[in-house]
């Protein structure tokens, strides 16, 4: 597709130099009957000019490719109306040109957004590199919490302050619909804790859904919208989206386990083999209940949580199901789980994750390029 559209660039761009070649008469052209002017042919090779120009910034993955095809659709349009007889055809060109280059362009400010939204994540997060966790940082948390810990490979090394990683897997939005592949970067802060995350949802082609779940400060936001200009989902902040976005935050701690041991998290033993964590950010705080084997590996975590953030939403069990396990940067964790919800209508699991890359206490954008 990318490979067709470059095609439809140049081809749609060389077209223009008809009208230049007419106004000052380097060629007969009989196909293009009205008469242009020297000023009108200098238009037609500024829309070619543009139209290639856009092209090569494309094949080079430029952002503002999207701002120079735009230029060039309204200039090609007003020739096109000038000389309606002889141009119209290039108006179904400049409709494609101007629908890819919107989308592009709004995801573009989309992930300006999102970056800066990242920076103010991180613009607080100090690394402290030669703190080392120690048996005894661990001594007054439940047993078979410091079991997960030893297990997650948390003993000397630096408590985590920050992290990025990046997940693929499939998810969907009713039971029985269909499963949808995703993409996603997550930027997560332990020092002031919170998270940015942002997907892209590979609907029916050439649909796509852009999404950022973010918690920043406790409070939370989450968008949705179809090719980046639709909003299908505007939520937050408030009391259910923010609960709902700090029991994700507990739950993913799976992800960088040193911070069970922080002052954010409070402990309370269950039985041998499952402890109930209780997360505090300012006077908000939510709960889950993590299970765990009899070696040490976390096997899921469960809690109440918002089934959505509107006025209606009731709470529901949540569900995150460990899959399987990785190394990444020397702690072992988990790689792939899956996310349920337990209704009344039955079970309903809507998420299958992977985690394909982490980097601990990098605090560097991701380069989508």
């Amino acid at each position: 597709m990318k490979v067709v559209f470059v095609i439809l660039l140049a081809l749609h761009g060389l077209i223009h130099s008809i009208g230049f070649v007419k106004a000052f008469e380097l060629a007969t052209i009989d196909q293009f009957q009205t008469s242009v002017t020297k000023p009108q042919g200098i238009l037609w090779v500024l829309a070619t000019l543009l139209f290639l120009v856009a092209a090569v910034l494309f094949i080079l993955r430029q952002e503002y490719w999207p701002v120079v095809a735009l230029i060039a659709v309204i200039v090609s349009q007003i020739l096109i109306v000038l000389f309606w007889k002889d141009a119209k055809f290039g108006t179904a060109a400049n409709i494609i040109v101007l629908v890819v280059a919107t989308i592009a362009f709004a995801s573009n400010m989309f992930e300006k957004r999102t970056n800066k939204e990242v920076s103010m994540l991180f613009g607080e997060t100090g690394i402290d590199a030669k703190a080392l966790i120690i048996a005894e940082d661990l001594h007054e948390l439940p047993a078979v919490v410091q079991k997960w810990l030893h297990h997650s490979g948390v003993l000397g090394k630096p408590a985590i302050a920050a992290l990025r990683l990046k997940q693929r897997g499939e998810m969907k939005t009713t039971g029985e619909g269909v499963w949808m592949p995703f993409t996603a970067d997550q930027y997560i802060s332990l020092t002031d804790p919170g998270f940015v995350w942002t997907t892209r949802v590979q609907m029916n082609k050439p649909l796509f859904l852009l999404g950022r779940d973010k918690l920043y400060k406790g409070e939370s936001e989450m968008r949705i919208s179809l090719l980046s200009l639709y909003n299908v989902v505007d939520e937050g902040p408030n009391a259910k989206i923010d609960s709902g976005a700090m029991q994700r935050f507990l739950g993913e701690m799976c992800w960088y386990p040193s911070f069970a041991a922080s002052k954010f998290v409070s402990w309370e033993e269950v039985d041998a083999t499952s402890a109930r964590a209780t997360l505090r950010l300012g006077d908000k705080e939510v709960s889950g209940l993590f299970v765990f084997s009899e070696e040490g590996k976390l096997l899921t975590f469960e809690a109440d949580r918002y089934y959505g953030g509107t006025e209606d939403a009731k709470i529901e069990k949540w569900i995150i199901t460990v899959d399987s396990y990785k190394e990444f940067g020397g702690y072992y964790i988990p790689n792939k789980c899956s996310a349920t919800w337990k209704l009344e209508t039955g079970d309903f699991t809507w998420l299958k994750l992977e985690i394909t890359e982490v980097d601990y206490n990098n605090t560097l954008l991701y380069m989508n390029k």
